[in-house]
């Protein structure tokens, strides 16, 4: 089953790629220097009525005179904290929770504002950590767009700022519809991000960073691990085939608790692949064989009812695969 975090999407429609204007304008200037590697900002973008998913915690009662949106006019500020895996209100009312948690790395994030209107919002931030000292957990992370992500210079994608995250999934939400937009990492990194926030889902814990060129350099060295091959690679794809098309397309994917088919069809490959990978070696061919005439999905089963042995192993895979 997955987990509250990523239930949290499962009812959002994903409209995939970048194929028309985003309409969001935002400016955002560092106001000034505090601590090293920690900058306040000076922001002003537009929100409409409604949930706005903006970059850093807004200093509510600092907002100058000539913004049009005003402390009154915000009726909430929540916050997701990752290692809980839910949204925390920060405003009105705060949470006793968020004693708990990492502040520079929290503030550091995007929050949800809900507006009462429409309007120009002007605020500044409390202070945010740069993007390359900012850590990313497992899961999904809000994380909030500031200038130095455009210290890269023009023309550059998300691929270019990863650092060392492995990306599965990356959105932003649209706030006309109040839907969220999927785009993929290797597509043109909109300027009209700035000033908002970002929702990312990475594979392990990570930090961004401008990623390292490739450069001219030795060939890489053979993988190891789970990278199947031979017979194992046979099991995997048809474990995979099988469940994928029942589990992500005859059946709603929502239904298991995804957010999208690709994140549906991606767990059930890493789940084949991680049990392809521990089958004893004795085992394969008679298995692959079964699988070849009776179909990945009952060979599967029955594998698993009569090798109760490396069901702990399954389980502590499907916590990594599915979150």
């Amino acid at each position: 089953m997955k987990g509250n975090g990523s239930k949290i999407f499962v009812v959002v429609v994903l409209l995939v790629g970048l194929s028309f204007v985003v309409h969001a304008y935002g400016d955002m200037t560092p106001a000034f220097q505090t601590e090293q590697n920690q900058v306040p900002y000076d922001v002003r973008t537009d929100v409409v009525e409604g949930w706005n998913l903006l970059a850093g915690l807004p200093e509510l009662n600092a907002i100058p005179e000539e913004s049009e949106i005003q402390k009154e006019d915000i009726v909430a500020v929540y916050t997701y904290v990752n290692e809980l895996g839910k949204y925390v209100r920060v405003y009105p009312d705060p949470e006793e929770i968020l004693g708990s948690v990492d502040d520079d790395q929290v503030i550091s994030q995007s929050f949800w504002v809900y507006s009462s209107k429409q309007g120009s919002f002007e605020y500044r931030t409390e202070e945010i950590l740069d993007m390359e000292a900012r850590e990313l957990n497992r899961g999904w992370n809000f994380v909030a767009v500031t200038p130095d992500f455009y210290n890269i210079g023009t023309d550059f994608t998300f691929d270019d700022i990863k650092g060392d995250c492995i990306v599965q999934g990356l959105y932003f939400f649209m706030y006309p519809n109040q839907e969220w937009l999927a785009f993929s990492s290797d597509e043109e990194f909109e300027d009209d991000f700035l000033s908002y926030g970002l929702l990312i889902k990475v594979q392990e814990d990570c930090s961004l960073g401008e990623s390292a060129s490739e450069g001219v350099g030795p060939p890489a060295i053979p993988p190891l691990g789970n990278s199947n091959s031979g017979l194992r690679k046979e099991i995997e794809t048809y474990v995979y085939e099988e469940f994928s098309y029942e589990t992500c397309e005859l059946n709603p994917y929502q239904n298991a608790g995804f957010s999208s088919e690709q994140e549906c069809k991606s767990a059930v490959r890493c789940l084949a692949e991680k049990f392809a990978s521990i089958v004893p070696q004795a085992d394969l061919e008679d298995l692959a064989n079964d699988m070849e005439e009776d179909g990945g999905e009952s060979e599967y089963i029955s594998y698993l009812a009569d090798h109760p042995d490396i069901m702990p192993q399954i389980e502590m895979h499907r916590e990594i695969c599915i979150q």
